[in-house]
């Protein structure tokens, strides 16, 4: 499932109850993300825009995704979506594997260390994104443009070396670069952090890596 999907599973998180006031939907907001039931995947390269919009006067958020990634600290909660040109989810199915591989689709790009730079945001800061800014468009009836990561990138390269410290016997494997691709993308989170007073949880890359790795032991 993509994350296009992810709104319509916010009304299976436990105590977010939605309630229907004519046709706009709106949501209590006490919630345990722990048990969102939202699956991790991105479109390469670039982000992907979620519309959430209130249907009773067309006043919305439009939240521009980067690179979702990780499971649910629980491990119960992740992405099933076995292929598909995702780092992190990639790295997770191959940790499982006998004789473990990655290829880095090229190393010439104007990078620090020429391999593509990405910004990764954790499935559950992105829930809470979502939470947020459903509370926001029902109290101020404002329509908003927010980018949803953390502000910073890391390049292929430092993600596969921080792989390798866990699984050792991992090949890497440098391949020509992939059509489409861009050296680095990362987002400018200044109006989501003042206007939804958020906060990142889960922001550290070698969480958000164990988090899929755990949660891929379930589909092994």
């Amino acid at each position: 499932m993509s994350f296009d999907g992810v709104l319509g599973k916010i009304s299976s998180l436990q105590n977010a109850h939605p309630r229907y006031e004519g046709q706009q939907v709106l949501y209590e907001v006490d919630v345990d993300i722990e048990t969102c039931d939202c699956s991790t995947t991105t479109t390469p390269p670039t982000s992907t825009q979620v519309d959430i919009f209130t249907y009773q006067d067309d006043t919305g958020d439009i939240l521009r995704y980067f690179n979702v990634a990780g499971a649910s600290p629980s491990g119960k909660i992740g992405e099933i979506e076995s292929s598909h040109g995702h780092l992190i989810k990639n790295l997770a199915i191959q940790y499982y594997k006998k004789n473990p591989r990655v290829n880095i689709y090229g190393n010439d790009y104007n990078t620090k260390d020429g391999t593509c730079i990405r910004d990764y945001i954790h499935v559950t800061d992105l829930a809470n994104i979502h939470i947020k800014a459903l509370k926001k468009i029902s109290s101020n009836k404002k329509s908003l443009i927010l980018n949803c990561g953390y502000g910073k990138g890391y390049s292929v390269k430092e993600i596969v070396n921080i792989f390798k410290k866990i699984k050792k016997n991992v090949k890497v494997y440098k391949q020509n670069r992939r059509k489409g691709d861009v050296a680095q993308i990362y987002s400018d989170i200044t109006r989501l952090k003042k206007v939804l007073k958020w906060r990142p949880k889960f922001n550290n890359i070698k969480f958000i890596l164990k988090s899929s790795i755990n949660w891929e032991k379930n589909e092994n």
